[in-house]
């Protein structure tokens, strides 16, 4: 049983008080001093190897197979011995290359870069002919983008104002997925019909007047006739 003891131990020698640590010079010694019958499992003995003590110790039993160098866990680390200073660097995929040794080999590796007199302040991006080997500033692509988005713009007619202004509503009427809106100007009596066809949430609207069913002339008999009528895109009307 243990020895219970109400103080540290002084040991008037320049030895361990554990007289198995050693220092043993082998590990054949070691194990040959410290035979099986006072060997427990985390025993730990030291073994001088160069002039340097260094602890071995019984890690998973008492076996000398079981006696081992006692290391740290290094699993997280990287080997010092595996640095590489080479600028090169090559195709190992042990060795671990310093910031100078990157640094320098991006430096010499010829990564072309883009001429700064390649750069254009264009704003029509070339125009006609654009460039396939300058390269264009961002003031230059929004200046683009927003010039071609208002010409687009302009050539989208007013109608929809227009309508609101100058045309009253005289009929609606709701067909399953098929809407009809029936309009007269206020200002010449003109009939306007709008088509509405839902496809599963997408609603497209063709339009009908006089000028692309000429047979209709009022807007009862072309509100009659509405289901047959021939609808296009509102820029293909005239008289709106």
């Amino acid at each position: 049983m243990a020895i219970s003891l109400n103080d540290n131990i002084l040991t008037n020698a320049p030895k361990p008080s554990d007289s198995r640590y050693g220092n043993f010079a082998s590990v054949s010694d070691a194990l040959s001093a410290v035979g099986s019958g006072i060997r427990y499992q985390g025993l730990t003995i030291g073994i001088v190897t160069n002039g340097v003590v260094e602890d071995y110790w019984f890690r998973d039993g008492i076996a000398d197979s079981d006696f081992v160098i006692k290391t740290p866990d290094l699993s997280g680390y990287e080997v010092l011995t595996n640095k590489s200073t080479s600028t090169s660097l090559g195709t190992s995929n042990t060795l671990y290359p310093t910031q100078n040794a990157v640094r320098a080999f991006v430096n010499n590796a010829g990564i072309p870069k883009e001429d700064v007199s390649n750069k254009s302040t264009d704003v029509t991006l070339g125009g006609a002919s654009p460039s396939s080997a300058l390269y264009t500033s961002e003031y230059a692509v929004a200046t683009y983008v927003q010039n071609e988005i208002a010409q687009a713009q302009s050539g989208i007619p007013t109608f929809e104002i227009d309508m609101f202004a100058n045309y009253k509503l005289f009929e609606y009427d709701e067909d399953g997925a098929t809407s009809y809106l029936g309009q007269i100007k206020a200002t010449n009596g003109n009939w306007l019909i709008t088509k509405f066809v839902d496809s599963s949430g997408d609603i497209a609207a063709t339009y009908a007047n006089e000028s692309n069913n000429a047979t209709y002339t009022t807007p009862a008999t072309a509100w009659a006739a509405r289901a047959s009528l021939t609808y296009e895109d509102i820029n293909d009307l005239t008289s709106i």
